[in-house]
């Protein structure tokens, strides 16, 4: 079982078309997971979720599009599982947020 800001992952689902997570912890906690790239890799970070945003966003992906854009803004930084480093800090994949703000609008 692998972990994600020091608590172990309950269960995780990915959508095989956005490469979006969402899960819940083992202290109760929900996130997502949003795929992020920089000029050397690829990686996903996690934001920690209410549990309603969980559950809607496992039903439409459409309910979590303002997190998802906020979250490319740099706006949910607080709710961030885990720091990134801030020297190489990536953007949310391209196409996703072509999917968001074509959707959001």
């Amino acid at each position: 079982m692998d972990s994600i800001g020091g608590a172990k992952v309950l269960n995780r689902v990915v959508d095989k078309e956005t490469w979006i997570e969402w899960g819940e912890l083992e202290d109760g906690r929900c996130f997502i997971g949003l795929p992020m790239t920089n000029i050397k890799i690829e990686y996903t970070e996690y934001y920690e979720i209410s549990r309603e945003l969980y559950e809607l966003s496992r039903v439409s992906l459409v309910h979590a599009y303002g997190f998802i854009r906020d979250c490319s803004e740099r706006q949910n930084d607080r709710y961030l599982l885990h720091m990134p480093s801030k020297n190489d800090r990536g953007h949310i994949e391209g196409f996703l947020m072509d999917l968001v703000n074509q959707k959001h609008e």
